[in-house]
């Protein structure tokens, strides 16, 4: 962390008497945070440095708990949307595996809606860690979803992606700082539950879940809060 702050200052042309004005701490704290001596260094002073050097320093949990958190959260979500889906006549399938053509991975949720003929590739988030990443492995779903759907009998017609991610503000924002990147995912909040509600084509969507309240439908938009009535799980 000290060398990259040291370098970012560097090539800002700063001194570090300059970002100290900018970040309104000491000079000698930025010393420090450059040596990488920051045990006592609180997380404010370390943010307010980085953005005088233009950089962000973000705070992430580790532990052994983390993946598991994570796990459940993904899971409740995925739960979720796979009820909801089977409520507006969608036939869904939870972790659906895959090999062909050298590919091999699991799809969120897969599911189909005979009466319109529709394949749906669903892409569960909680983080967005390699935008790039995710967004080629989405890609090779959507192109082999066709041949898995005729595999398990379906007569799909034609093929679209919900990408669900959780509602953080680090997503948030690295889904408005990647806006170009996700442009091609044209439906959103309201607009992606009324195509859920009637298929017609093939759509590409982006929504928000908001986890803790995964058990009722609210679905949100960059600008807006939308509420539901309750959605109630089957006995």
């Amino acid at each position: 962390m000290g060398t990259l702050l040291r370098l970012a200052r560097i090539r800002k042309d700063k001194r570090q008497s300059d970002v100290a004005r900018d970040a309104g701490v000491s000079p000698s704290a930025i010393a420090k945070h450059e040596r990488g001596q920051i045990s006592n260094v609180t997380h404010r002073a370390l943010r307010q440095h980085a953005q005088a050097v233009g950089v962000r320093i973000e705070l992430v949990l580790r532990g052994p708990s983390s993946d598991l958190l994570r796990d459940e959260e993904h899971a409740t979500v995925v739960d979720y949307l796979k009820r909801w889906l089977e409520s507006l006549g969608w036939e869904a399938v939870v972790e659906a595996s895959y090999s062909e053509f050298g590919e091999r991975g699991r799809i969120d949720l897969f599911a189909y809606h005979a009466g319109r003929r529709v394949v749906l590739v669903v892409e569960v988030k909680t983080g967005i860690f390699d935008a790039q990443d995710l967004l080629g492995g989405v890609d090779v779903k959507e192109r082999l979803a066709a041949t898995l759907a005729r595999k398990r009998g379906w007569r799909p017609a034609t093929v679209s992606v919900l990408l669900a991610i959780t509602r953080t503000d680090a997503n948030e924002r690295k889904i408005h700082r990647l806006a170009a990147l996700f442009s091609g995912f044209g439906l959103r909040g309201r607009e992606a539950r009324a195509w859920l509600a009637d298929p017609v084509g093939a759509a590409r969507m982006l929504v928000f879940v908001t986890p803790s309240e995964a058990g009722r439908a609210v679905w949100r938009n960059s600008r807006q809060r939308v509420r539901r009535r309750p959605f109630h799980r089957p006995a």
